[in-house]
C-alpha cells in the first residue's frame, strides 16, 4: 500500500495467477485516510456460487447473448483456446499478445461457432480441429495470426524452445486423441522463428527388387501375440523446401519470421530405409482404418487362435508385398511399428481397397467377426 501525490491511499489488489511468476492485479485507490476496500473473491468462490444455484448459468447466458459488445465473443475464443491448452500443462504464452485485439485475430472469429456456455466446461458446435489448435497456438507463441485454412497439412510447429507436435504422431495407432490435441516437446530445429512442418506431397516407398529371391512365409497365427518389428524405427528429416509465410498485420516479420520447412517421416528397418509416409493422412483423411472393440467376458480360454485361420506378416517385404485376403501383422505391444505399419498400408501396399483394423493388447480371436475379405489386422 502506498499514498500518490494526491494524498490518495493506492494498493494493488491480486486478482488470479501465481505471485511468485505471473500474476493479474487491480490498482485500488481510496481517500486518503481510507484504505480500499479490497474484495477478495477467487474463481473457486465464483464456481461454488454457480454449482450451488445462487447464480443460473443460462440467466447469465441470455445476458451476454443480450449484450452486442466484445464480452461473449472474446469469452468464447478463450473457451476454444483453453481446451488446446489444456493438454499442454507446461507451454507458456508470450506477454506481447497482450498488446492485440484478440478479435481481430482469425481463429477468434472462427470460435463465434460456439453456442453453448455451461460453467466450467464449454461445449462447441464443432470440435477445433489440428490447424485451428496450430492457429491458437502460432498467436500464442509469437503474435502471429495465420488463417487455419492455410495450416490443413501443418503436422507440428518449432517455436523457440518448443516443439509441438500433433498427438495422433506420438502415439499408438489404437489411440484416438482429439485432432486438435498438441504434445509440447522442450527443443528446436535450429530455425529461426515460428517454423510450420509439412509432409511431403507424394511419400516414396522402397520398391521391391524382383531380382531378390525371398522366401514368402506366412503361417497361421496361433492366437499369441509376438513383435516381429523390434527393429523398425522413425527418422524426420528435412528438404531444402523452406519457405517464407505472410503472417499478419499485428507485427514485421522480420523481427519473428514465420515459414514452411517440407519435413519428411522415414520409416527403416535395422537402418534400412523402407518408406517414407505421412501419419496423419493415413489416420485421418477417409482411410479405411478401424479399432476393434476391447474383447468382452466370454467362455473362450486366452490366446486360441482364430476360426477360420488368418495368415501371418512379419517383415516389411510382406508388408509391402502383402497378401490377398485376411492377414495379421504382429507387432504386438509396440506402438511405434504399429503406427508405422497403419500408415504405410493405405498407401503403399498391393491391395488398396483393404480395410485395416487396429487391435487391442487383448483380443479373443474366436470372438471376431472376420466379415470382410480383404481386412489387415494390426496386433
Amino acid at each position: 500500500m502506498s499514498v500518490t501525490p494526491s494524498g490518495e491511499m493506492e494498493s494493488l489488489n491480486f486478482l488470479f495467477g501465481d505471485v511468485d511468476s505471473a500474476a493479474i492485479f487491480a490498482r485500488l485507490r481510496s481517500p486518503s485516510g481510507k484504505p480500499p476496500c479490497i474484495l477478495e473473491v477467487s474463481y473457486d468462490d465464483v464456481l461454488w456460487y454457480f454449482r450451488s444455484g445462487y447464480v443460473s448459468s443460462m440467466q447469465l447466458k441470455e445476458l451476454c447473448d443480450q449484450d452486442q459488445g466484445p464480452i461473449v465473443p472474446t469469452l468464447l475464443a478463450l473457451s476454444y483456446a483453453s481446451q488446446i491448452y489444456a493438454t499442454l500443462p507446461d507451454a507458456t504464452v508470450t506477454v506481447s499478445t497482450l498488446d492485440h485485439c484478440l478479435l481481430r485475430t482469425s481463429w477468434a472469429r472462427h470460435a463465434s461457432q460456439l453456442n453453448d456456455i455451461p460453467l466450467g466446461k464449454p461445449s462447441m458446435t464443432g470440435e477445433p480441429d489440428r490447424s485451428f489448435a496450430i492457429a491458437v497456438i502460432a498467436f500464442f507463441e509469437g503474435s502471429h495470426n495465420i488463417k487455419s485454412k492455410e495450416l490443413r497439412n501443418v503436422i507440428a510447429l518449432s517455436a523457440g524452445d518448443s516443439i509441438y507436435v500433433a498427438m495422433r504422431l506420438i502415439c499408438d495407432p489404437f489411440e484416438n486423441p482429439h485432432t486438435y490435441e498438441m504434445k509440447r516437446i522442450l527443443g528446436n530445429i535450429g530455425k529461426a522463428g515460428l517454423v510450420m512442418l509439412i509432409p511431403p506431397r507424394d511419400p516414396l516407398v522402397r520398391e521391391l527388387d524382383p531380382g531378390r529371391w525371398r522366401f514368402a512365409d506366412n503361417p497361421e497365427f496361433d492366437g499369441k501375440p509376438e513383435d516381429c518389428f523390434t527393429q523398425t524405427s522413425l527418422h524426420l528429416s528435412f528438404t531444402s523446401y523452406h519457405i517464407p509465410v505472410l503472417s499478419n498485420e499485428f507485427r514485421g516479420d522480420q523481427d519473428n519470421p514465420v515459414s514452411m520447412l517440407e519435413s519428411v517421416i522415414s520409416v527403416r528397418d535395422s537402418g534400412l530405409w523402407v518408406a517414407d509416409i505421412n501419419i496423419l493422412d493415413a489416420l485421418e483423411k477417409d482411410a479405411p482404418v478401424y479399432r476393434l472393440d476391447p474383447p468382452k467376458r466370454c467362455e473362450h480360454a486366452e490366446d486360441l487362435a482364430p476360426d477360420p485361420p488368418i495368415k501371418t506378416i512379419g517383415c516389411w517385404d510382406d508388408v509391402l508385398d502383402s497378401p490377398d485376403g485376411n492377414f495379421l501383422i504382429k507387432a504386438h505391444s509396440n506402438w511405434l511399428a504399429r503406427l508405422a505399419v497403419t500408415a504405410v498400408l493405405p498407401n503403399h501396399s498391393r491391395t488398396k481397397q483393404r480395410r485395416i483394423t487396429i487391435c487391442p493388447s487383448s483380443v479373443c480371436w474366436r470372438c471376431v467377426q472376420q466379415n470382410f475379405p480383404h481386412n489387415a489386422y494390426v496386433f
